[in-house]
C-alpha cells in the first residue's frame, strides 16, 4: 500500500498511467479486431512495477498502450530522443532507443531492472547510451 508521503513524491503522471494499465487488463479478446489476445497478467504486473520504478526518475509522462499478442508498450519522448519499452505477454522486457539522427539500439532489460532503467533514462535525458 502506498503511503501519503510516497504519493507526494510520485510524478503527476504516475497514478494516471497506473490506471491506464489497469484499464488495459480489461480489454477483451480481439480488442484490435485482428485477433489479438487480451493483455496478459504477467505483462500487467510487470508494467505496474516498471512504472513504479520509472516514477523515481525525472521523466515526462509516457504513453502507455496495448500491443498485439498480449503485451504493453511504454513510450517516452524527450526532445528528439525516444525510448520504447515493451513488456511481453510473459513479463519479459525489451527496449528500443532512437536518437535525433535516427540511430536505433535495442535489447532486453535484465533482472537488474533498476540499473538498466537508470542507464536508459539517463540516455533519454541526453547522455550517450554507452556512458549512461
Amino acid at each position: 500500500m502506498t503511503t501519503q508521503a510516497e504519493k507526494s513524491l510520485e510524478p503527476s503522471w504516475f497514478q494516471a498511467m497506473k490506471m491506464k494499465v489497469s484499464d488495459l487488463s480489461k480489454l477483451p479478446e480481439n480488442w484490435d479486431s485482428y485477433g489479438s489476445r487480451t493483455v496478459q497478467p504477467p505483462a500487467i504486473e510487470q508494467a505496474t512495477a516498471l512504472l513504479r520504478q520509472l516514477a523515481s526518475f525525472n521523466l515526462p509522462q509516457p504513453d502507455v498502450f496495448p500491443v498485439p499478442g498480449g503485451g504493453i508498450q511504454v513510450e517516452f519522448q524527450l526532445e528528439s530522443r525516444e525510448l520504447e519499452i515493451e513488456i511481453l505477454p510473459n513479463g519479459q522486457i525489451e527496449y528500443l532507443t532512437m536518437n535525433e539522427d535516427g540511430q536505433m539500439s535495442e535489447g532486453s532489460i535484465s533482472a537488474d531492472l533498476q540499473n538498466d532503467l537508470h542507464r536508459l533514462t539517463h540516455w533519454l535525458q541526453g547522455e550517450s547510451l554507452a556512458a549512461a
